[in-house]
Parts: C-alpha cells; sequence; structure tokens
C-alpha cells in the first residue's frame, strides 16, 4: 500500500508476482492482513533485514514447488513490510543454493495503474536480453 492511500482500503487486495527463469507467477494477499505489525523485533534475536531476506527466500521456494497459498501469505508479509500493495520480485537461486532477486516497487495512483505498470516490468524480467534487469 502506497502512503497516498487512506486506511480505508487497507482491506483491498494486492499483487506479488514472482519472476523466475521463463515464468511468472502472481500471488494474491489482503493488504495490511499479514499480523506484520504485531511482530515484536525487538524480542527476537534476528535482525529485521535478515528475517526480510529469509521470507524471500521462503517465498521463492514455496512458489517454485507451487505451493501458492503459503507463498500468497508470505507476499503478503513482505508486502506489509514494505508497504506496498504491488511488487514484482525477479529472483533465481544460483547453483550454491544462493538467492539472487531484485524487487521492483510499483508506484501509480490506482491499484490497476500499478497493476499495468508490474505487466511492463514482468515482460521486461521474462525478456532478459532486451533489459537490464536480472535474468
Amino acid at each position: 500500500m502506497s502512503n497516498n492511500q487512506s486506511t480505508e482500503t487497507l482491506e483491498d487486495n494486492g499483487s506479488f508476482f514472482v519472476v523466475f527463469s521463463g515464468r511468472a507467477v502472481e500471488l494474491e494477499f489482503k493488504v495490511g492482513n499479514s499480523g506484520l505489525n504485531e511482530f515484536d523485533f525487538a524480542a527476537v534475536s534476528t535482525k529485521k533485514e535478515e528475517f526480510v531476506k529469509g521470507l524471500v527466500a521462503l517465498i521463492v521456494e514455496e512458489a517454485d514447488d507451487g505451493n501458492l497459498q503459503a507463498a500468497s501469505k508470505i507476499a503478503g508479509l513482505i508486502a506489509d513490510y514494505y508497504e506496498r500493495d504491488v511488487v514484482v520480485l525477479d529472483a533465481q537461486l544460483n547453483h550454491t543454493d544462493t538467492l539472487v532477486g531484485e524487487i521492483h516497487f510499483i508506484d501509480g495512483d490506482t491499484f490497476e495503474e500499478r497493476h499495468q505498470k508490474a505487466q511492463e516490468i514482468l515482460d521486461g524480467c521474462l525478456r532478459p536480453g532486451t533489459t537490464k534487469f536480472l535474468h
């Protein structure tokens, strides 16, 4: 959810696109329903940044394995953390099982506009020869 949206839209759906080599998956979630705002990072030894990196790796694994329901829940956590309702993750696991990725945050005045811009980013991610995106 972008900062210019009102709190009345907290129940809106969001979209989180995960791009793998040659394909993309769209995950949907309810904006603001992840429970992240109730999580006390000070009470755990994991730093916030490491926690988010772990979530990104988990979403890639779950989506790649076809477990889209679990991946969608994780997508909601990441989107709520970054306060965005449309996110594109261009990710890949390299031969050492290290996750390499780029998160593209999509801005725009309406969800439809952000969703359309995400489609354009997806097109670029899926055709890497024409862009400077990861793949």
